[in-house]
């Protein structure tokens, strides 16, 4: 399991998980987080992308202003 949060929410998911939470092909994801579009942290071998990333893209899609 990923490292969490005071909450108890990780504090990053792995791409795939990612992926399916933002409606994009997992290579989609690769590709964004590899140009630095989506932030993301090393851990160990794996590059995962931050909770707090998918957190504001779907805020933003409530209010009308998210994009991946």
């Amino acid at each position: 399991m990923a490292l969490t949060s005071e909450t108890s929410e990780p504090v990053v998911i792995t791409k795939t998980k990612a992926a399916k939470l933002l409606s994009l092909t997992p290579s989609t994801v690769a590709r964004l987080v590899a140009d630095g579009s989506i932030p993301s942290a090393q851990v160990g071998k794996r590059r995962m992308v931050l909770t707090s990333y998918i957190r504001s893209v779907a805020e933003g899609a409530t209010t009308g202003t998210a994009s991946p």
